[in-house]
């Protein structure tokens, strides 16, 4: 595990661990994304993307679903910029995506919650899930409780296109 040095606002050495980093960079990306909401400036979604870029090494590698990227963006009427949502949603969202990839065991609990937050999006920015099958049938398995790592795919993936400006 990689341990980032910085220095606090005292100039104090601190060591960061990855997972303090990337809860930092969590909440950098909400900041971001509600600046770039309120503003529209050019530099808030510019640092929302970079920040978006981090968290997306964080998590990676994902699993590949063929034809997933094609379907759900065909169905994507809004992106997150259009519509109004909770950030505290896109935070837990985030952080529920994380700890999944980040903590194999016990994922059940996580998969509801986060099954729960990407409904609430999808919904926000004009996806069907019932037209288009449910999670079953967008990631193309029996049971997604039973796939963690594609419930993964489907909700990073459904990021990168709904906050696509």
């Amino acid at each position: 595990m990689e341990t980032i040095l910085g220095l606090n606002t005292s100039q104090e050495i601190i060591f960061q661990g990855p997972e303090e980093r990337i809860r930092d960079v969590i909440n950098d990306i909400v900041v971001m994304a509600s600046l770039y909401k309120q503003t529209g400036e050019e530099h808030a979604l510019t640092g929302f993307i970079k920040l978006f870029n981090e968290y997306l090494e964080a998590i990676a590698p994902l699993e590949y679903v063929p034809g997933l990227a094609e379907r759900l963006g065909e169905k994507l009427e809004l992106t997150l910029w259009d519509v109004d949502f909770d950030y505290k949603a896109l935070e837990r969202l985030l952080t529920v995506i994380y700890e999944i990839r980040a903590y194999s065991e016990n994922t059940r609990d996580r998969l509801g919650e986060l099954a729960m937050l990407l409904s609430y999006f999808m919904a926000k920015t004009g996806v069907p899930l019932r037209e288009l099958g449910g999670f079953n049938g967008l990631i193309g398995c029996r049971d997604w409780r039973e796939r963690p790592g594609l419930m993964v795919t489907l909700a990073v993936l459904f990021l990168i296109l709904a906050s696509n400006p």
